[in-house]
């Protein structure tokens, strides 16, 4: 009689391997169209989450053509100028913010402490994040007699649970007229070769099918590329996304004078040790909470875009780390 072999539970194949394999074969090149469907299928399920915020908050869903329409007349605007809080924008001058508004600009979070109006203002809530109230104090930033006297249009993140809306009701009254909900979906592909590709079709397939998700992976300004999109302009260029430091433009400057009644924005990012340098990384550098960083993300985004829409992507500052793979924006003299 045949001896049996004794039992090892190492033999025995774990669920993980399974997994494993079924990944590995879900990354092939072949594969991109599951990929594709997948993330599509994420989309369907973020529409609906977004139309029951939708009505929630009162706010309606972002739609390319009525929110282009309620813009400013720009007929030569080609150019979406994508304004971050880093310490470059101290280096912009006059004569910059005035070629910016010539153009579409859109001020992300805490931008309401700049003196420079955009054409929009781009917010989210993230609770998890240092005390929870950033949300809060970007939107009373935006209580300024001069911003609501421009009517200029907000963008919102779609709240993550239903309470979480109940902050945009702080918002000045003749801006909620104007605040716009959207939504956002990350890449299938966790494999950086993949993402070039994958991005290039799936961009396309949401702009027809679901124009209120944006592509993401954890950064508003990559959420902003998908506006860039919406509003069919030839040039994108990333303004104070430096990230490699964790400074914001108005600290220790003089320019701006805060209050008990305008708080200084609050500054929680997570920052990581940039290896071999005493600077430290923006927290968008990291993966730990996100598929890919804001570096990885882009470097795949900008060929996708260049032969799949003929949209160029720069960085305004040489300094940024943006500055490694994107092109640095020449202003106009």
């Amino acid at each position: 009689m045949a001896q049996r072999m004794p039992y090892a539970p190492d033999m025995v194949p774990k669920i993980s391997d399974g997994r494993t394999i079924v990944r590995k074969l879900f990354e092939v090149s072949s594969m991109r169209w599951a990929r594709t469907a997948l993330s599509l299928r994420e989309a369907e399920r973020e529409s609906r989450f977004l139309r029951s915020q939708s009505d929630a908050t009162g706010c309606k869903i972002f739609e390319p053509e009525s929110f282009i329409t309620g813009l400013s007349h720009k007929p030569g605007a080609a150019t979406l100028f994508i304004l971050g809080s880093g310490s470059s924008v101290n280096g912009l001058t006059q004569e910059n913010f005035a070629h910016i508004a010539m153009h579409r600009s859109v001020g992300i979070n805490n931008w309401g402490v700049h003196a420079f109006i955009p054409d929009v203002y781009a917010l989210e809530s993230v609770p998890q994040v240092g005390d929870g109230k950033d949300l809060q104090r970007a939107i009373k930033l935006l209580h300024r007699d001069d911003i609501q006297l421009a009517h200029p249009s907000v963008l919102a993140l779609r709240p993550a649970t239903a309470g979480a809306g109940n902050d945009l009701e702080l918002l000045p009254r003749p801006l909620r007229s104007r605040t716009f909900l959207y939504g956002r979906i990350s890449p299938s592909t966790r494999r950086h070769h993949n993402l070039t590709r994958d991005a290039g079709a799936l961009l396309k397939k949401l702009s027809a099918r679901h124009p209120a998700v944006f592509l993401d992976s954890g950064a508003s300004i990559l959420r902003m590329v998908g506006l860039g999109l919406a509003l069919g302009l030839s040039r994108i260029v990333f303004v104070g996304v430096d990230l490699n430091t964790t400074s914001y433009f108005w600290e220790d400057n003089t320019k701006y004078a805060f209050d008990a009644a305008r708080p200084a924005p609050h500054n929680n990012q997570q920052a990581r040790v940039n290896d071999g340098s005493a600077r430290q990384l923006h927290e968008t550098m990291s993966t730990g909470s996100r598929p890919f960083s804001v570096t990885e993300m882009l470097s795949a985004l900008a060929p996708a875009l260049a032969s799949s829409g003929g949209i160029q992507i720069f960085v305004a500052s040489p300094t940024s780390e943006l500055a490694k793979f994107l092109p640095v924006y020449e202003w106009p003299r």
